[in-house]
């Protein structure tokens, strides 16, 4: 299927790619106690998975935006405070 007029597509709208990403949604109920991540701050779990949506957005920023992106776990903690 062909989608036409979208310049952003939404690949974890798709519950199989969800699991193949390994992604835990925004909206899920208490989802920081789903993700555990390789460091001992359980107050930054989520950000494990938000950086899966982040990376799969990356295209979609402008150029100077994607340049500044950093894979730090502290820098992408102060983008959702």
């Amino acid at each position: 299927m062909v989608i036409y007029l979208n310049n952003f597509i939404d690949i974890l709208a798709n519950p199989r790619y969800i699991a193949d990403f390994v992604y835990v949604p925004a909206d899920l109920p208490n989802r920081n106690e789903l993700i555990w991540d390789d460091d001992d701050d359980d107050d930054n779990n989520y950000v494990q998975s938000d950086m899966v949506k982040l990376l799969l957005s990356l295209a979609y920023l402008p150029e100077a935006k994607a340049q500044e992106f950093s894979f730090k776990k502290e820098n992408t903690v102060k983008l959702f405070k």
